[in-house]
């Protein structure tokens, strides 16, 4: 959860130093073990295997207080099969003492480093801390500001592990790296690995763990262990005796109404006759007897009836509470159900979300190589104009005259002139080449024809 100190207060920090895989075989090929899958692991995920002892000590250790955080450190190796694909191995836990947490905060110490550095000495130098653990008591399984920092500064190597553990919802949740990311995320699931011989106890334990079945291994259902003394505190009540009690109170009562009934008789029958030689008097002060104590012990009862005159009506009453107590079972564990069909939609949206990361990624990385072609396009473009402009300058030193406006003018009068040559020449060649027209002689006067000089005439 959150915490406003800053944790370097409280830790020390040091390098991180992280170990390659070392080879071993998958737990799948040990024909001793016994591999359950818990919750949906995805193909894509580092493989987690862990002991079912482990997990049982860690979700006891969880139940122990649900008012604050709890948590520790879990130990195993990594190893890569003969395929070369890594995976992890939890064998142990160890739990964090000396800490410091509240209902929403966790945090190591350097006592708890401590600790965990004594205890961590004691295994064999191939079983190294391999990820931590801590609860969310009913805060939901994720990973907050401080977790986020241990995990970066303590558990940041490529294949170390995060485990959230949320005991009031019974809830739990896998974080690792992965390549490309800033932050651990949630896994699909994981596995659990036992002796052949415990498989049914196994598989019962997977399904507690993914809300399939009651969690029978919480503290808070299960008496403690056989060495240690089991103290059993019943509440004190006011008011009506239930009728079991009643029932009980009044068979104690009547034994001891009939004892001293009894001893009361035998004294005062010893006192007045004490030699009783006739049997069939003998006989008559044992039906005497007989009589008074079935008459004590009626009105015994009669009194313990008027003393708890509710406890018939609360017989009655009994089979109709325990009918209404099976009925919020039921409807107890339809939401239970119902809580984990939401979490397994949950998982679901996680994991959609998860590709559309992924696809998001996918295609930033694509306008990335975009951009990158179109700044190579655009410098080739530049070049090209560069190039083009060379070859602009080139030509225009090379026809520098066409921009001369002397030049233009003195090309302008040589075309008219050749023009204007070329027409003379033109004339001249066709007055050469056609014979001129005979040469007409103009009469010095014209006379007028006759109808013209009639009209003239006229007209006057």
């Amino acid at each position: 959860m959150t915490d406003d100190t800053d944790p370097s207060d409280d830790i020390e920090f040091g390098a991180v130093q992280e170990s390659g895989p070392s080879h071993g075989s998958r737990p799948e090929d040990d024909p001793r073990l016994c591999v359950v899958g818990c919750q949906s692991p995805d193909d894509g995920d580092l493989p987690i295997y862990i002991d079912l002892d482990v997990v049982l000590d860690i979700h006891r250790h969880a139940q122990s207080d649900t008012r604050v955080e709890l948590g520790g450190v879990m130990m195993g190796a990594v190893h890569e099969d003969v395929e070369g694909r890594s995976f992890v191995l939890v064998t142990d836990s160890i739990r964090a003492e000396h800490y410091e947490a509240t209902k929403g905060s966790f945090k190591f110490t350097h006592e708890t480093w401590q600790a965990i550095s004594r205890r961590r000495d004691e295994y064999p130098d191939h079983v190294r801390m391999v990820g931590w653990y801590h609860t969310h008591p009913d805060w939901g399984v994720f990973l907050s500001g401080m977790d986020l920092f241990i995990c970066q500064n303590f558990f940041a190597g490529t294949h170390d592990l995060a485990l959230v553990v949320d005991p009031c919802r019974h809830d739990v949740g896998w974080f690792q790296w992965t390549t490309g990311r800033e932050h651990p995320q949630r896994t699909g699931g994981f596995y659990l690995m036992a002796s052949r011989h415990r498989e049914k106890e196994a598989r019962q334990v997977a399904r507690q763990l993914e809300g399939k079945a009651p969690m029978s291994f919480d503290t808070s259902y299960s008496a403690p262990p056989a060495s240690q003394p089991v103290i059993i505190q019943q509440p004190v009540r006011g008011g009506s005796l239930s009728p079991i009690e009643a029932g009980f109170v009044i068979g104690l009562l009547l034994q001891t109404a009939l004892v001293a009934l009894i001893a009361w008789r035998l004294l005062g029958m010893g006192e007045s006759n004490p030699a009783v030689s006739s049997p069939v008097t003998a006989r008559s002060a044992e039906d005497r007897r007989f009589e008074q104590a079935a008459s004590a012990r009626q009105q015994v009862i009669e009194q313990l009836l008027k003393a708890y005159p509710e406890s018939e009506l609360m017989a009655e009453e009994l089979p109709r509470l325990q009918g209404r107590v099976n009925q919020l079972e039921a409807e107890l564990s339809g939401q239970a159900r119902a809580i984990v069909s939401l979490n397994h939609e949950l998982q679901d949206v996680e994991g959609e979300r998860d590709k559309l990361e992924k696809q998001a990624l996918n295609r930033a990385d694509e306008l990335r190589q975009l951009q990158i072609e179109h700044r190579d396009t655009h410098a080739r473009l530049v070049e090209a104009e560069g190039v083009i402009a060379e070859v602009r300058s080139e030509a225009r030193a090379a026809f520098v005259w066409y921009s001369d406006w002397g030049y233009l003018a003195c090309l302008a009068i040589a075309v008219l002139l050749g023009g204007a040559l070329g027409g003379v020449g033109g004339v001249e060649w066709y007055r050469r080449k056609v014979p001129p027209p005979a040469e007409f002689s103009r009469p010095d006067s014209f006379e007028p024809l006759r109808g013209e000089s009639d009209e003239s005439t006229n007209e006057k």
